[in-house]
């Protein structure tokens, strides 16, 4: 460890490891924060994903209240807390909670669920309709955390509880593309982009761009502040690396068409002989910047040419290494980085 935190984060899907349990999940995600929080990491972040065997990220609010309970120092949040699964109100006051436990260290990523997808169209239809926009529901959250509600409003007078203790969280917008972002830095939103959602480099820089150029202050941000969300496939020993990726590009592949068909991540014996079909070969090649693979000089370098391409000022890396002893060396190696 360098001795200074560095702008690498953590964004944590609880992966399920071969042959283990939730529970397994779960105790080795426990592990990955403390030790993310030792070596001076800048943030950890849990997702939020429904019914997918191979991740148990599916009440990132509960996790992280448990886990931040783990550590001392590191940035805890939500990314992300989907706003069209629940009221503004219902967000606003978990986040609220979270500051009120673990104070100047909360951040939030809000992002509106896929429609089209089962489950995501059941929170939605069940738990909360609204014939409110995404941007509305963003500055209704907003509002409600800020309280800057205009007189006459009829949430004007709704009490946010826990009354607001020290700062205010530090709120994002997740974004895969230039929709939402400027109306996301007219509300003083910062900017979560995900490489590992749309890897097209000219789009991200479109974004980000847009982004800057429309931010305005508010009580969150004082200025423009850009994540980078991505895979990092990095290892001590270089051998390791062709298997590591093939776990991960296995993953993803999943993720983005069908991730309800994998109950599991692929063990780095069984991806080191894991057989792509043409079709897999080719949707992996269109999507090679969504990850960053090598040595740890290599990839270091890799995140410094991309953090001045792109013109961010953190990244945060997925964190889908097969096995704990792998996740917990790639926490070791991030955090020698310097960005």
């Amino acid at each position: 460890m360098n001795g200074k935190q560095t702008n690498i984060g953590i964004l944590d899907f609880i992966p399920r490891d071969k042959d283990t349990t939730a529970t397994d999940a779960f105790d080795s995600s426990a592990q990955l924060i403390q030790y993310a929080d030792q070596l001076q990491l800048k943030r950890y972040w849990f997702a939020e994903h429904h019914s997918t065997p191979s991740i148990f990220s599916s009440s990132p609010f509960l996790l992280t209240a448990h886990f931040a309970s783990k550590t001392e120092q590191i940035r805890v949040g939500v990314g992300g807390a989907m706003v069209n699964n629940q009221s503004t109100y219902q967000m606003a006051e978990k986040i609220r909670t979270l500051q009120a436990m673990y104070l100047n260290r909360v951040d939030a990523g809000l992002g509106k669920s896929r429609s089209g997808d089962a489950m995501n169209d059941i929170l939605d239809r069940e738990f909360f309709q609204s014939d409110l926009t995404y941007e509305e529901k963003l500055q209704s959250t907003a509002a409600f955390l800020a309280n800057s509600f205009p007189p006459g409003h009829p949430y004007a007078n709704r009490l946010l509880i826990p009354h607001r203790v020290g700062d205010q969280p530090e709120l994002f917008i997740l974004a895969g593309s230039a929709n939402n972002v400027q109306a996301a830095a007219r509300m003083g939103f910062g900017l979560n982009y995900g490489l590992f959602i749309n890897s097209d480099l000219k789009e991200a820089e479109r974004a980000i761009a847009d982004y800057r150029a429309n931010f305005e202050p508010s009580a969150f941000f004082s200025q423009p502040r850009v994540i980078v969300s991505l895979y990092v496939v990095a290892a001590y020993d270089e051998k390791l690396l062709p298997a590591l990726e093939t776990a991960v590009d296995y993953w993803s592949l999943a993720f983005k068409f069908d991730k309800r068909s994998v109950y599991q991540l692929l063990s780095v014996d069984d991806a080191a002989d894991f057989p792509f079909d043409q079709r897999e070969k080719a949707l992996l090649r269109a999507n090679k910047n969504q990850k960053v693979v090598g040595t740890p000089k290599q990839v270091a370098s890799q995140l410094q040419s991309l953090k001045k391409r792109l013109d961010c000022d953190e990244f945060m890396v997925l964190n889908q290494l097969p096995a704990h002893i792998y996740r917990k060396q790639l926490l070791e190696i991030l955090s020698e980085i310097v960005i």
